[in-house]
C-alpha cells in the first residue's frame, strides 16, 4: 500500500469513527446523502437538529424531537401526527391534507416499520410517564418558589436539559401544567379523605358519612392533614405557590381559599355540626386558626419535629374545649 492509499485508508477510519458530538460521517463527507429522520420524515439539513445516542453521540437516523439521549419520543403514530400537523397547516395545506399526507408516509419510514422491535416491551411509555410526572413537580417546585407567573417553559424545560420543545409534547403550555397540578390535587384530596375514613363528599351528598365520624376520628385526621399538607412534598408545595400567588389573582385567590381556608374550614363546621358542637363555625375558624399557625411554625423550624407534637397537643387541647 502506497503512502497516498494509506493517508485514505486513515481518513477513511477517522470519518467512520467521527459520529461525534459535533458531526456526522454525511457531514464530513460531503452530505453524499439527504438526510431525513426516520420517525416523523423531517429533512435533516443540519447537524443540530439530529438526535443524539445515550453517549452523546449523533444520530442520522432521528430528529432531536424524535429521538434525544437515546430514547425515543413516540410510541404512538396518532400522537406524532397530532404534533406536526400543527407546524404543517398554512394557507396552502389544510389540515385534513397535512393528516392525509402524514398518514401515507409515516408508515413508510423504518421506525414505524420496526416500531415493535424498537420500542423495548413498554420501556418507552414508562420512560414517557415519568418524564410529564418530573415535568409537573419541577414546575410546582418552582412555581412554590418564584410564583407562577414568574417562571416560564424555558426555565422549566432548561432544568430538564430539554427543549421548550420537546417539553410542549407533553404539555400544550405552562398553563396546562398549572392545570394539570391542580387536577392532581383534587385526586390527592379525595384519596386522603379515604384513607382516613373521612367523607368525601359535602354534608348534603353523603350526611350518613358524616355522622359516623367521632372526636378521636377527628384528631386523627387533623394529624395526618397536618403531616399531608407540610410533609407530602406535592401538596407542601401547592401550598406554598397558593399561598404566594393568592394576592396576584383572584383564580390564585379563589383556589386558596377553596383549598386552604374557607372550604377545609366549611368541611370541619360540617363535621363539628354532625357531632353536635355548639357554634360549629365559630369552633371551627378556631381549628384553622390554630392549623395555620403551626404551618407557618413548620415551614421555619428547624426542628420540625417538635413543632408537629406541639400541633397535636394544641389540636387535643381544642378538641377537650370541644367536648
Amino acid at each position: 500500500m502506497n503512502s497516498i492509499q494509506c493517508s485514505v485508508s486513515f481518513f477513511t477510519h477517522q470519518v467512520l469513527l467521527i459520529r461525534t458530538e459535533y458531526a456526522t460521517a454525511n457531514t464530513l463527507l460531503g452530505e453524499p446523502r439527504k438526510l431525513i429522520c426516520q420517525c416523523c420524515g423531517m429533512p435533516i439539513d443540519d447537524d443540530s437538529i439530529l438526535g443524539r445516542d445515550k453517549d452523546g453521540t449523533l444520530n442520522e437516523e432521528y430528529c432531536k424531537w424524535c429521538y434525544a439521549d437515546g430514547t425515543y419520543t413516540y410510541s404512538n403514530m396518532d400522537e406524532l401526527i397530532d404534533v406536526c400537523v400543527k407546524n404543517m397547516v398554512n394557507e396552502n395545506f389544510t389540515e385534513e391534507q397535512a393528516r392525509s399526507y402524514l398518514k401515507e408516509m409515516l408508515p413508510k419510514l423504518d421506525y414505524w416499520k420496526r416500531y415493535d422491535e424498537l420500542s423495548d416491551n413498554g420501556q418507552f411509555e414508562e420512560f414517557k410517564k415519568q418524564l410529564i410526572e418530573e415535568i409537573l413537580i419541577v414546575a410546582l417546585h418552582f412555581f412554590a418558589r418564584d410564583g407562577y407567573e414568574a417562571v416560564s417553559v424555558s426555565q422549566i424545560a432548561g432544568e430538564l436539559d430539554m427543549t421548550k420543545g420537546a417539553l410542549y409534547r407533553h404539555y400544550k403550555s405552562k398553563r396546562d401544567i398549572f392545570d394539570c397540578i391542580v387536577q392532581r390535587m383534587e385526586q390527592q384530596d379525595g384519596e386522603q379523605a379515604r384513607e382516613n375514613d373521612v367523607p368525601q363528599e359535602s354534608i348534603e351528598k353523603t350526611p350518613e358519612e358524616y355522622h359516623n365520624v367521632s372526636l378521636d376520628d377527628f384528631v386523627k385526621y387533623s394529624k395526618s392533614m397536618f403531616e399531608y399538607w407540610t410533609e407530602d412534598d406535592f401538596a407542601s408545595s401547592f401550598r406554598k405557590m397558593l399561598t404566594i400567588e393568592q394576592f396576584r389573582s383572584e383564580e390564585m385567590q379563589k383556589l386558596y381559599q377553596q383549598y386552604l381556608v374557607a372550604g377545609p374550614a366549611s368541611y370541619v363546621k360540617a363535621l363539628f355540626e354532625s357531632i353536635g358542637i355548639v357554634n360549629a363555625k365559630d369552633k371551627a375558624a378556631r381549628f384553622y386558626a390554630v392549623m395555620h399557625f403551626y404551618y407557618s411554625l413548620y415551614d421555619g423550624a428547624a426542628d420540625k419535629e417538635k413543632v408537629k407534637v406541639e400541633f397535636v397537643s394544641a389540636i387535643k387541647s381544642l378538641v377537650q374545649d370541644l367536648a
